[in-house]
């Protein structure tokens, strides 16, 4: 009986261990705060349009985006990207700039859809303006930096 009492006494023993073991460093972590000194996050653009080649008067979807979403953004709140810029230099050397304050797309996806009527090479440019990010949180404080991406797209008769 007090054999069996003591090896209860073991195994209870060997029991609390491996709990405390899991459950005091989950305690000990800490909360996640911003760091100083901030950092400043390289960006990376993507542009891109489809179809391509395209016909004269055929829509073309342009979509742009930054690499990844911000950290934290979702349908509930107002983490975004801000400063998307798009410029269509046309074949004839005049362009057109369609500009954007704030993404709505929580991943920073932005489309645009426009309707060539010039016969010839168009060059998209995409100008990520960057920004800080101004909310709560890991990365409150840092800058994301400015990024740039450019594409052509071929416009046929036909």
């Amino acid at each position: 009986m007090i054999k069996q009492s003591k090896q209860s006494n073991i195994r209870l023993t060997i029991a609390l261990f491996l709990i405390l073991s899991m459950v005091i460093p989950a305690t000990m972590l800490s909360t996640v705060n911003a760091h100083s000194p901030s950092w400043n996050i390289v960006s990376y653009a993507y542009v891109n349009a489809a179809p391509n080649p395209v016909g004269a008067g055929q829509t073309v979807y342009v979509y742009m985006w930054v690499d990844i979403p911000l950290n934290g953004a979702l349908v509930t709140n107002d983490v975004r990207r801000h400063g998307y810029t798009l410029t269509i230099g046309q074949p004839d050397g005049t362009t057109k700039t369609q500009s954007w304050d704030m993404i709505t797309d929580t991943t920073g996806i932005q489309s645009y859809f426009f309707t060539p009527d010039q016969v010839g090479n168009y060059t998209l440019t995409f100008n990520y303006a960057g920004q800080d990010h101004t909310w709560s949180g890991q990365f409150n404080g840092d800058k994301y930096l400015p990024a740039k991406a450019v594409t052509q797209l071929t416009v046929q008769q036909e």
